[in-house]
């Protein structure tokens, strides 16, 4: 498999960690080019630290990285402290130090370094096991633990079930190794924006593909089935 040029856009968010983790951790299949920070799981300045934080355990502090929007464009800011933690880390931000450097942010807006970098580069842009996975000996195990426990305890208490499940994690393992996908499908989709309820929502059209009234063709790929075994050992690479 070529190696894919990527910009990581985030707001970390335990799961986005996980997922620039597994990225850094396999070179040889992409290239992180950047990294665009934007206000979500936490508030902007926290996102922007927790990357920081990530790229200098990595040895990746070349990596630039940009701060884009601190609040939504309509709605009012609602951050996910819930499941990853004040500081967005799983309260564990304290354990992955800080580059010892002053970072000052690059002065040019997310969105706009974005558009440059891809006209740059045109086309190119169970519980158990879990235990064991994040129980390891060196050191990203045991950050990767600390930053999981509090998630993993929440899902616990909210869906009832062991386990824990990380999607930008996932989402990141199916850019460096398609062939792990094993069943997907392709539908039109859009994201509600006008709903009270519903606001932020994915409305995804799973009916037979005749031409309805909106025209939309199947343009979103669902990813709905994996291969265990080949994930399991694409994430316990990250860890070595």
């Amino acid at each position: 498999m070529s190696e894919r040029t990527l910009i990581i856009d985030t707001d970390v968010g335990v799961d986005d960690a996980l997922a620039i983790l597994l990225a850094l951790a396999n070179p040889a299949k992409c290239k992180v080019l950047a990294i665009t920070c934007v206000a979500g799981n936490v508030e902007l300045s926290r996102v922007y630290t927790n990357v920081l934080r990530i790229l200098n355990h990595c040895k990746k502090l070349q990596i630039p990285v940009y701060q884009g929007c601190n609040r939504p464009l309509v709605q009012k800011t609602m951050h996910c402290t819930v499941f990853h933690g004040q500081d967005g880390l799983g309260g564990a931000s304290e354990k992955w130090p800080l580059p010892t450097d002053d970072m000052e942010p690059p002065k040019e807006h997310a969105s706009v370094a974005m558009v440059d970098m891809v006209q740059k580069h045109p086309g190119a842009l169970t519980l158990d096991w879990f235990e064991n996975w994040v129980g390891g000996p060196s050191l990203t195990a045991q950050l990767v633990r600390a930053i999981t426990e509090h998630p993993a305890q929440r899902q616990r208490e909210v869906l009832q079930r062991e386990g824990f499940m990380s999607c930008d994690l996932i989402a990141m393992a199916s850019v460096l190794e398609p062939s792990l996908v094993t069943r997907c499908e392709r539908h039109p989709a859009w994201v509600e924006l006008h709903g009270t309820t519903t606001r932020g929502m994915l409305v995804v059209d799973r009916r037979p593909s005749i031409k309805w009234h909106h025209g939309k063709p199947p343009h979103v790929e669902f990813l709905l089935r994996f291969n265990i075994d080949g994930l399991k050992k694409l994430y316990a690479q990250m860890l070595n």
